[in-house]
Formats: C-alpha cells, structure tokens, sequence
C-alpha cells in the first residue's frame, strides 16, 4: 500500500493537545452535547477516532458511528485547519467557547479530547491503510494455511524463481515492502501491495524523497529527467508570475485548485527505484527491493502440483531480477501502471517538497488523474515557451488565484 510521508506524528499531537489542555476543557464543559456524545462513545473501547490530513472520522471497525443524534452520515467531518504535516492539528484558533458548537468544532473538540485522554484510540492515516493490509494478510494467511492442510509443502513461483512458503505477515514501518512471505522464520518473497477499486487506483508508487532521496534541483541533478522535470516547472512558475516564498521557492499556493504538474518517467533506473525500493539497484532482494509489486487480492494462480503462481487479481510487476525473460522498458502514455512524475499543491498540509513550497513530490501510476495532469502541465509549459504575451496572460487567468 501507498506510505504517506506526510503522516501525522500522535505523540507530537498529543503534547500539542496537553498543552492547551485548560483551555480545551473550558470547551468542552460549555456545550452539554459534548459530553453527551462522550458518555455514549468512549465507553466502547472499540471506537477509534481517526485523524486524516483533510477529515476526523469516530469509526467502529470500517463502520462510521451512525447513532449520534445531529449526525446521520457519521461522526465525521473535513476540515481546512489541519496540519498534519508539521504535527500540529491544532489550528492556529481554537474554537471561542459557546453553549452549542457547530458539527465541525464539535467532532475537532472531540479529536482533542481524545488525543488527551484516550491517546491509544487514536490514530492516524497510516493506520487506517495498515488495517486494509491487515485484513488483505488475514485473508491470504487464511488461503495459504487451506493449501498447506492440502498439500503438506507450498511453493510460490515468482517469475523464474520458485519459494518454499509456510507463513505470510505484514512487515511494520515504513520499507517498501508491505508483507513477506517466509519458510521456516526466513522472509524470502518482498511484496510491495497496492489495491484500489480498480486498477490502477492507488495513489503513489513512492515519493521523491523517500525513495530517490530528491529533496531541491541540486539532488534531482543526480537524475536527468527529474532534473528537468523540475526546471520546465520552474520556468512556467517564472513566466505566470508565480510568488516564491522566503526561501526562494516557487510557492504552488499563488495557483488556483488542480494546478498540478505531471510527466511521464522514461528513465528505467528511476521507474524501478520508486516500484521496488531504493534499494532496486543492490539487485539483493529485501524489505527496499521488493521482488514483486501486486495490485489488488493476492492470488495464488494453480501451475502443477504445490506450485503456485504468485499474481495481483489486477496487476503483477516482477523485479527486473526474477523475470524469467527480462522485458524491454518502455514508458507508455496509454498504460495505466508507467510511472510518472507528479508536483500537486498541498495547501491543507504544507509541505516542501522538490525545491517547491506548497508542494507535494510523487510518483504515481498513469491513471487517469495523471493523465489529465500531464495533458494539463504540457499545454502550460508549451504556451510559457511560446512566450506570446496574450497566451501567457490567458494560463495566468486560468491558472493563478
């Protein structure tokens, strides 16, 4: 599954949280309806409150709690004031006190009661995509355990390599690798997981700095056409008049909603790196140089005997290193799992990413959201080059605030 480098840091919330602990409990005793909805949820342990980088949800299992009176849809809101990115989730203006908070300030109030008293209930968006791996390994623990009871030994063929198997886990943290399978306690197959509602429906193979160690132009030098990438970004933002914050980086906050940037990635080296690990190049399978990418359920597809096909019931992508004949790498606009290269506003998080302000630095599948962005990105970077005065003052219209 996708890693999110803008997570939020529960402990740094929570001492945010304490510290305007006085404050925060003159709140919650000014409306009634706050502790009303208290006694009802925090008796069942089962409630968690989770704090995404744009929402808070109180969920029980998947489930929103529905039961809470001025709430139908769930115990839920989005917010704008949320900066997960620097650990603070306070806003910056707590709400004023009142007799009767809105359903906004009153799930936020909430979040922060949580986080002081009931820390371990909360949790962040990591965890929410950890709990749909979980139950992906539930599953494939489940099937493996089936063949095992049927066969007595399994094997799992990856690409031309076959792998003994007795036990399937999640690996913690943050490697590329998501889950392992293992014999006899040895992990020996890495498999970085993906799973949308369809292919090619998850967000990120990987970022630019986690995996490529890309943080400004002077890193990307280190690949030429992220190097350029960022360049032919730089000079658009020159030519819209785009602000550059105190650090003297463009600030993607001077573009209106949905100016994001995006292109293609043809660099082989570069497109394995952000699928497998960053440690692709080690050729050394592990926890950094997965030796398959699955998109979707894990399926065990039936060769002969106890040999089974390891395969995603939406895509499989084989390490370079196990393929039974290496594939020639081609880079295609019409396939939706080519990498590309993607620069999107993170006005909500505040991030600062590739020499960037405001700006978030991934890669990710060519869906059709990045191929609107790349379609979007080259008529902006064609019309600056043209440098016709009226076609840039028309991307300044539709692309400025």
């Amino acid at each position: 599954m996708s890693k999110f480098e803008n997570d939020l840091d529960l402990v740094k919330a929570k001492q945010n949280a304490v510290r305007a602990k006085a404050t925060l409990e003159k709140r919650f005793a000014s409306d009634p309806k706050i502790q009303q909805i208290l006694d009802k949820i925090t008796p069942n342990k089962q409630v968690m409150c989770y704090i995404f980088s744009k929402s808070i949800a109180f969920r029980v299992g998947r489930g929103s709690i529905k039961s809470i009176a001025g709430f139908p849809a769930g115990l839920k809101n989005s917010f704008t004031g949320i900066n997960t990115a620097k650990s603070t989730f306070i806003p910056l203006k707590i709400p004023a006190e009142t007799k009767s908070y809105s359903k906004s300030d009153t799930v936020l109030l909430l979040a922060l009661h949580y986080l002081i008293n009931f820390s371990d209930r909360v949790k962040s968006e990591t965890d929410k995509t950890e709990a749909v791996e979980s139950e992906q390994v539930m599953t494939v623990q489940a099937d493996l355990k089936k063949l095992i009871r049927e066969y007595g030994i399994v094997r799992l063929q990856v690409g031309k390599e076959t792998f003994d198997v007795d036990n399937f886990k999640q690996v913690p943290g943050r490697p590329k690798a998501d889950m392992v399978f293992e014999y006899k306690g040895r992990p020996n197959i890495f498999v970085s997981h993906k799973k949308g509602t369809k292919p090619a429906a998850f967000q990120q193979y990987g970022g630019f700095a986690v995996d490529l160690q890309v943080k400004d132009l002077q890193s990307a030098r280190a690949y030429p056409e992220i190097e350029q990438f960022l360049k032919d970004i730089n000079e658009t933002m020159k030519a819209m008049g785009v602000k550059k914050d105190s650090a003297g980086r463009y600030d993607l906050n001077d573009l209106q909603r949905g100016s994001n940037m995006a292109r293609l990635i043809h660099d082989e080296d570069v497109a394995n790196t952000v699928k497998f690990g960053k440690d692709f190049k080690t050729k050394k399978m592990g926890l950094d140089n997965c030796s398959i990418l699955i998109d979707g359920d894990i399926v065990f597809k039936p060769m002969t005997g106890n040999i089974f096909e390891l395969c995603g019931s939406f895509h499989t992508d084989i390490n370079p290193e196990l393929q039974k004949k290496k594939k020639r790498f081609i880079s295609d606009k019409n396939d939706v799992y080519s990498p590309a290269m993607f620069i999107l506003k993170s006005e909500q998080q505040g991030l600062n990413q590739a020499g960037l302000a405001n700006a978030r630095a991934v890669i990710w599948p060519n869906n059709q959201i990045i191929q609107g962005y790349t379609a979007q990105f080259e008529r902006m970077f064609r019309g600056v080059k043209t440098k016709n005065s009226n076609t840039i003052e028309g991307l300044k219209k539709e692309f400025k605030k």
